[in-house]
């Protein structure tokens, strides 16, 4: 087994051991520690400790094209011409 790997290997091992540790100590909800402990959770075992929030974004470029050409005096279709052109750069 190389270095790297015994290395890895015992990273892994520890974070094992710490994720059990500290997930003990929230399960015991101890008033002076559990908060440290689940910072610890949330932040190195994200995808299992973590929030998961979900942010949908959605943009009518037509609508905003309009609202554009009407703020400048400008022609839709010129407005809408450039965005298609942006996108493509």
């Amino acid at each position: 087994m190389m270095v790297d790997a015994v290395f890895a290997d015992a990273v892994k091992r520890a974070e094992g051991q710490a994720e059990a540790t500290y997930s003990a100590i929230v399960a015991e909800a101890a008033p002076k520690s559990w908060q440290a402990a689940a910072w610890w959770l949330e932040r190195r075992k994200f995808e299992d400790y973590g929030r998961h929030e979900r942010v949908d974004v959605t943009f009518d470029t037509r609508k905003e094209a309009e609202r554009l050409a009407a703020e400048l005096g400008l022609d839709v279709e010129t407005v809408m011409a450039e965005a298609e052109a942006i996108l493509r750069s």
